[in-house]
């Protein structure tokens, strides 16, 4: 199985497991997540060497992250499953612009 970069700007192909499950249970996980990071203003970062706590306003930062995740996994996997293409492509934009926004505002205060 060959995969291209292009593959992405297609929506995926799967019947309701994959809606479910990838869809909607896993990004519910991912922003139960994200919102207890923001409660707690504490959050894991991943990293090679066991990655590291952040706490108050870079935790905040990657709890945006996470939910930028759980927005790219649920636009993909339920909008693009059910052939809402324009929710599906600016949903994915979307999260990865948030993402990255988020990410480098994680990074700057640290």
């Amino acid at each position: 199985m060959n995969i291209d970069y292009e593959d992405f700007v297609d929506p995926p192909t799967g019947g309701r497991f994959k809606l479910a499950v990838l869809g909607i249970i896993i990004p519910a996980m991912i922003a139960y997540f994200a919102v207890s990071a923001w409660l707690e203003e504490l959050a894991y970062l991943p990293g090679r060497r066991g990655g590291m706590m952040l706490h108050g306003e870079s935790a905040r930062a990657m709890a945006v992250v996470y939910m930028s995740v759980a927005l790219f996994i649920h636009c993909r996997w339920f909008w693009g499953l059910i052939q809402s293409e324009r929710v599906y492509k600016i949903g994915q934009i979307s999260s990865l612009f948030i993402f990255l926004v988020a990410l480098i505002w994680s990074l700057s205060v640290l």
